[in-house]
């Protein structure tokens, strides 16, 4: 027991639970609801894109089966982090972060996106919503 009562596995089992928190006090920063459509949007648009007559994704035709199955995890991630950004869970601002630094990767636009979206989710009201 520590001094203030609580022991080691309490604080651990209080870190795992702020992680999966939701944050109904609080009030949602306007920024982090377009996030959370933005995700919604992209996840559409994923799995649109496996309807080849819509043309949006080649990806599943390029690379087959595992191209599909690709895709389909991509749009189910992106509806996943948005229902976390939404009710302003901890991991989902943790998988934001990740998305953005993977979409520096892709070169102007997505680079660019991406450093909007990093420097919005480490701004300190933005941050403290995730806390």
């Amino acid at each position: 027991m520590s001094r203030n009562g609580i022991s080691g596995t309490d604080r651990t089992s209080d870190k795992s639970k702020q992680l999966f928190d939701r944050k109904i006090s609080q009030v949602r920063p306007t920024g982090v609801s377009i996030l959370a459509a933005l995700y919604v949007l992209g996840g559409m648009i994923s799995l649109l894109g496996l309807v080849p007559r819509l043309g949006l994704s080649s990806l599943h035709l390029r690379l087959g089966t595992l191209g599909t199955v690709l895709v389909i995890v991509e749009g189910i991630a992106n509806f996943i982090v948005a229902y976390g950004l939404w009710t302003g869970m901890k991991w989902a601002w943790i998988a934001a972060i990740v998305f953005a630094v993977i979409g520096l990767l892709n070169i102007v636009l997505g680079t660019i996106v991406s450093i909007i979206i990093l420097f919005y989710l480490f701004k300190e009201e933005v941050r403290e919503y995730f806390r």
